[in-house]
């Protein structure tokens, strides 16, 4: 658990350029997206469809 002063050197850097935490946020979660379907592979992707 991280102590309240490492927590708010976080938001503070976090803070500091919301768009580029913003890109870095939306780019993970794309990476995130990808790797789940992978490993989901074909049986995930059939499911979507209807």
């Amino acid at each position: 658990m991280a102590s309240d002063p490492t927590v708010s050197r976080l938001i503070d850097g976090l803070a500091r350029d919301e768009v580029k935490v913003l890109k870095a946020l939306r780019a993970a979660w794309a990476l995130v997206r990808e790797r789940a379907w992978g490993l989901a592979g074909i049986l995930a992707r059939a499911a979507t469809v209807s």
